[in-house]
Parts: structure tokens; C-alpha cells; sequence
């Protein structure tokens, strides 16, 4: 009895071991965004002139572009809004992917909608979260031209 035990220990110990190696929280990537420049943040918000939004979206692409064509590792935030005033706040990430090709990734998270507190039966807003890659330079192009608005 002792030695099936003994067996069955030995047999459940490793199996464990490989479940909690591999989980997924554990083998996702870790940025050290210590490593990454730093592009800032940028605030789109409705306040701004039309003139220092265009300097800013300048400014945006420029970083994005520059750190991508260099192979150079860089974050940056920026802050976009609807005409109701509801935040879209996208994450930046220029890096290589595990096949060492340069990507830049976006995470984003939207709030909608912040008429709903005006509603008599008032709704919760709600948030939404997603993540896009974008790793061809037609990608980049679309990210430059569409994504990033104004």
C-alpha cells in the first residue's frame, strides 16, 4: 500500500509542476518598460486648438515611425475621445516579437457612454478592452492614416 502511495506521489507531483509552468498568466510576456523609450502622453481631449492637436498627432506618428524603422523599443499613450466626451486610451508598444520581427502593439480600453447618466433610468457605462498588432508596414501605414484620428 505503501509503494502505490509512493507512486501515485510521484506520478502527481511532476504533472503539477508542468500544469503551473505553463499557464498562460505565467508564459505571457513581461515588458520591463524600464528598457522602453518613453514617448509620453498625449491628450487629445476637445479643449485643445486645432493647432497644437496637429503638432501633437505630429508628434505621435513621428515617435511611433521613428522607433519602429530604428528597431528601437518605445511606449507611448495617448488619450482620444467621441464628441460625447467618451475616452479611448490606447497603449503603444513598439517591440520584436518572439520571431524577432518589429511590431507595434496597441492596448486599448474604451468607456462608453457617458450620456447614460443623463438617462432618467440611469445604465452603467461600460468598458471594453482589446489588444490590435499591427506588423507590416502597410499595417503601420493604417495605424499612422486611420487609427490615429484628426
Amino acid at each position: 500500500m505503501k509503494r502505490q502511495s509512493v507512486f501515485i506521489s510521484c506520478l502527481i507531483f511532476p504533472f503539477l509542476i508542468l500544469c503551473f509552468q505553463f499557464s498562460p498568466a505565467q508564459s505571457a510576456k513581461k515588458r520591463q518598460v524600464n528598457l522602453y523609450d518613453n514617448g509620453g502622453n498625449f491628450d487629445f481631449n476637445w479643449g485643445i486648438e486645432h493647432e497644437e492637436r496637429q503638432q501633437m498627432k505630429t508628434k505621435l506618428r513621428d515617435f511611433l515611425q521613428t522607433r519602429w524603422n530604428q528597431k528601437r523599443l518605445g511606449k507611448v499613450t495617448a488619450a482620444f475621445y467621441t464628441m460625447e466626451g467618451d475616452p479611448l486610451i490606447s497603449n503603444f508598444y513598439i517591440e520584436a516579437d518572439k520571431k524577432g520581427r518589429w511590431i507595434i502593439i496597441e492596448k486599448w480600453e474604451r468607456t462608453c457612454c457617458a450620456l447614460y447618466q443623463l438617462e432618467k433610468k440611469k445604465r452603467k457605462r461600460v468598458t471594453t478592452k482589446g489588444t490590435k498588432i499591427y506588423k507590416t508596414t502597410e499595417d503601420i501605414e493604417t495605424l499612422l492614416e486611420e487609427v490615429i484620428p484628426f
